[in-house]
């Protein structure tokens, strides 16, 4: 993944985001934090991390959105075993089993979307991610500067990883449950769901976060909730 700060002033805290697919920075250029330095991840055509880059920081608030739900899972526990203090983890509109007709995007909207992925696709893509015009002239006024080529091969990155760590885990519906409660309990604090999402469907979530036994906050927004950002994001 790609790792670029926001903010870099030498501050002794870390606010680290995991922004969704097909995001870089400039959604996110303007946010700045009183006490803690931002960097943003996005990318995950390759899931690797650079610790290095962060190295300095003691203690690090996570917030995570999307598909960024399932790259931090990857991450958390590591920094953790590293000693880094993780402040609070929450995620926004995803979960750690991106491609899940239960506890994610079924598998056949995924596939069809890589499937037919094209210009056209990606608009239609964003309108439903935000909702209504007045959320998508906010996005697209700071859209991502990616091409087609490199947000498709995301996809299918995040596509085959996923699918594979499915198949690897051996996940049922006897055993799905336990397995998400392992993953989660100490490495996430909270997840928020916007009940209007068309990307992520809020029920799918809702029974994610439940089985991880994590607390959970309903809120009446889409997918994209740029207000919702700036407050984690910032730590407001």
């Amino acid at each position: 993944m790609i790792q670029d700060f926001i903010s870099n002033e030498g501050k002794k805290g870390l606010s680290l985001f995991f922004a969704g697919w097909g995001m870089d920075k400039r959604p996110f250029g303007s946010l700045a934090c009183k006490d803690m330095d931002i960097m943003i991840c996005y990318d995950y055509t390759d899931t690797g991390f650079d610790y290095r880059l962060i190295e300095r920081y003691g203690t690090i608030m996570i917030t995570a959105w999307s598909m960024g739900v399932w790259a931090a899972g990857k991450i958390i526990p590591c920094l953790k075993a590293k000693g880094k203090e993780i402040t609070r983890a929450t995620a926004i509109n995803g979960t750690l089993l991106p491609v899940s007709d239960l506890y994610g995007i079924p598998e056949k909207i995924f596939s069809g979307t890589l499937e037919g992925f094209s210009e056209k696709t990606l608009t239609k893509f964003r309108r439903r991610m935000c909702g209504d015009t007045a959320n998508y002239e906010l996005f697209m006024s700071g859209a991502p500067l990616r091409s087609i080529g490199s947000l498709h091969d995301e996809l299918a990155s995040i596509y085959k990883t996923a699918t594979s760590e499915n198949s690897s885990k051996g996940l049922d519906d006897t055993t799905c449950a336990e397995t998400i409660k392992a993953e989660c309990q100490g490495n996430w604090s909270d997840a928020i769901i916007c009940t209007k999402d068309r990307i992520f469907p809020a029920d799918n979530q809702i029974r994610f976060w439940t089985d991880a036994g994590i607390s959970y906050e309903l809120t009446d927004r889409t997918h994209y909730c740029n207000d919702i950002f700036s407050l984690k994001i910032t730590g407001r």
